[in-house]
């Protein structure tokens, strides 16, 4: 009588309490583990991918998060406690914020760091009044390299708050903080944006002008996070780990890789080339590689001297062009003059030029070449970069004869052709970008473009 008095404690106590159909794994945090509507697909959260792990009839995992959330949004808006009214004893809740509550600029989510850590301490008690067994998960990794390709953190001191809690309460910790990053380093600069959302312009109907987006997953990106996930609930052999399927006890972010280098340049078809049309491809090849490393090389003194970790973006604009106002007189005029030394202090190292910048004033220090503040786009012939720009600096040559304006020019030409494929095309961006950047361009008429400004300075 005795053993049966004390056995549903027991049964609690171990996570195995009586109860009718499998447990519930709750999943409590923003986007990066949502899911998603259909209006934001192809972006995809880690926690969709979650459930294939496990044996559905005895786990059912259950998507609370939702993109732009923090902790304080989450509990105001009523999410939290709808999670609490539906626990029971047994099921596990996962708790993984910090991107939105580090947010500074952000009023409408950030929350102050004491107040997460608060948070955080009121998730678990409250989870483990319900007899439920609460997880903590830091933040994962957004994808950041600096100008010399190092990874870079985004975070703060959010992570090392969750770990805290998690020590102090002894709560089981998914760093996902850590383990997304060595993901994120062993995929390097290139292979990390097969992760998250780097699109092509009319790729998708929800991105028709493309997106660059290093916080947000790809499906393939979903897909290694929760096998990080799995990793960790195997390593830390909480209650969840007995119940997995077989898939997920054999699944390990290992088997993921970066995609294999595609189309024009991949080096298996470099070397399949005849000899003559290889070694000018090699030696193209090479000379991108090169002007790439003194374009990031410059950027990192530049950021030393400054003091800074990362570049700021450059001011933004939907485009740039010469205009038919811009006529002869009005290239001697004062507001010509600004544009072309603006034009001038952001030309990249290489001499070519980004797209969607504003030329209002000079470059500063430790500025970013580009106004979307990554390297996707320094120096490009997309949306009419380098081209337009080259042509300024043509009509304020011929009307104030400057020789900077000229100098400026010159090397921007021998960007051009610098840039130009051994077969005759050019690629969107150079130095090369990878991925679809690498391939022929014709998007924004950019060949058409470069051959009408090449015809006209043989002139």
């Amino acid at each position: 009588m005795r053993f049966l008095r004390v056995l549903p404690l027991l049964l609690l106590l171990t996570g195995f309490a009586l109860r009718s159909g499998p447990a519930t794994l709750y999943l409590t945090g923003d986007s990066t583990l949502a899911q998603k509507l259909a209006e934001r697909r192809p972006e995809t959260g880690w926690g969709e991918a979650l459930q294939q792990y496990f044996d559905i009839d005895r786990v059912r995992v259950e998507n609370h998060a939702r993109n732009g959330r923090s902790t304080r949004t989450f509990l105001e808006e009523g999410r939290w406690q709808a999670v609490v009214d539906r626990l029971k004893p047994g099921d596990y809740v996962f708790v993984q914020f910090g991107h939105n509550d580090a947010s500074r600029d952000r009023v409408d989510r950030y929350t102050p760091p004491e107040d997460y850590r608060r948070n955080l301490v009121r998730f678990v008690r409250e989870a483990r009044a319900k007899g439920a067994h609460p997880v903590l998960l830091t933040p994962v990794m957004r994808r950041r390299f600096d100008a010399s390709g190092t990874f870079q953190d985004s975070h703060g001191e959010y992570p090392d708050l969750v770990r805290a809690v998690a020590a102090e309460h002894r709560v089981p910790l998914l760093d996902m903080h850590r383990r997304s990053e060595a993901i994120l380093r062993r995929f390097g600069v290139e292979g990390s944006r097969s992760l998250f959302l780097h699109l092509k312009p009319g790729e998708y109907p929800n991105y028709p002008q493309g997106l660059d987006d290093n916080t947000h997953f790809s499906p393939f990106g979903a897909e290694v996070m929760a096998a990080a996930v799995v990793e960790g609930i195997r390593e830390l052999g909480i209650g969840l780990a007995e119940r997995l399927s077989p898939g997920g006890r054999a699944v390990t972010t290992a088997r993921f890789a970066p995609p294999a280098e595609p189309g024009l340049l991949a080096p298996a078809r470099i070397s399949a080339l005849p000899p003559e049309e290889r070694e000018a491809w090699e030696r193209y090849l090479a000379a991108s590689r090169r002007q790439a490393e003194v374009d990031r090389r410059v950027m990192a003194e530049e950021l030393r001297a400054a003091g800074l970790e990362r570049p700021t973006p450059a001011p933004h604009a939907d485009g740039f062009g010469v205009e038919p106002r811009m006529t002869a007189g009005w290239f001697r005029g004062e507001e010509a003059r600004r544009i072309a030394d603006a034009i001038v202090s952001f030309q990249t190292p290489a001499g070519g030029w980004s797209k969607r910048m504003e030329f209002t004033r000079a470059r500063r220090p430790g500025e970013s070449w580009a106004s979307e503040g990554n390297w996707s786009w320094i120096g490009t012939f997309d949306n009419g970069a380098t081209t337009s720009q080259l042509r300024f600096l043509a009509g304020v040559t011929r009307a104030r004869g400057d020789e900077r304006y000229r100098a400026s020019f010159l090397r921007g030409l021998g960007y051009t052709l610098a840039a130009q494929f051994p077969n005759g095309c050019w690629p969107q961006v150079y130095p090369l970008a990878g991925a679809y950047h690498d391939a022929a361009t014709y998007n924004d008429d950019a060949m058409v473009r470069i051959l009408r400004l090449l015809q006209e300075a043989g002139r």
